[in-house]
């Protein structure tokens, strides 16, 4: 008698961003450009003008060279800056319909976040404090280099594979869902933006 192999269970992913979709990060920023204002003597639009020029650069280091270009034209240390933004991120609001939705879906979960580590992971500490999300994701990953790459590495044979597991079917909720747009051709990713779950 022979033993039929059974079909691999479909298995679901969802890899959620974390600035502007689990925190409203827009919001941050302008907290952070008042208090960065105050302290260095520079106007809100100068800073504001440091951090779209480092940004428009691609720097992967924005905040720590945000800092240090703060640093140079007010004549202080970087480090003020940087512990300012660090203990900023208390004010965080966090977005409780995308949290709720991600608490609801099936299938295992991933936050994938950009940016320079030290900061995102101070954010993800404040998540996990405020939120306890740490109890449902089952992993998190902070890159420098772009998500949708970081995606793509990982599919094999319109499969998603990651730290052993193969998953079917993933879903990928962003508020920039047009980084994704490669993606868009393989028929087991979907996008949701948050504007959607809200």
């Amino acid at each position: 008698m022979h033993k039929t192999k059974s079909k691999n269970k479909e298995r679901q992913l969802i890899i959620i961003d974390l600035d502007d979709t689990l925190i409203d990060t827009y919001s941050f920023k302008n907290i952070i450009f008042d208090k960065l204002a105050l302290e260095s003597g520079l106007t809100k639009k100068e800073i504001e003008e440091i951090y779209q020029e480092i940004k428009r650069k691609g720097n992967k280091n924005l905040l720590s060279t945000f800092c240090l270009e703060i640093g140079n034209k007010s004549n202080k240390d970087k480090n003020i800056f940087e512990k300012t933004i660090l203990s900023a991120v208390k004010t965080i609001k966090i977005n409780k319909e995308v949290l709720n939705f991600v608490k609801k879906t099936k299938g295992d979960k991933i936050l994938l976040t950009q940016g320079e580590t030290k900061f995102q992971k101070a954010k993800i500490e404040f998540l996990k404090e405020k939120t306890k999300i740490d109890k449902i994701l089952s992993d998190i990953v902070i890159t420098k280099n772009d998500k949708a790459q970081f995606i793509s590495s990982k599919i094999k044979r319109n499969k998603f594979i990651f730290k052993g597991k193969s998953y079917n079917t993933i879903t990928i909720l962003d508020d920039k869902l047009d980084l994704f747009y490669d993606l868009r051709m393989y028929p087991f990713i979907g996008l949701i933006h948050p504007k959607e779950i809200e």
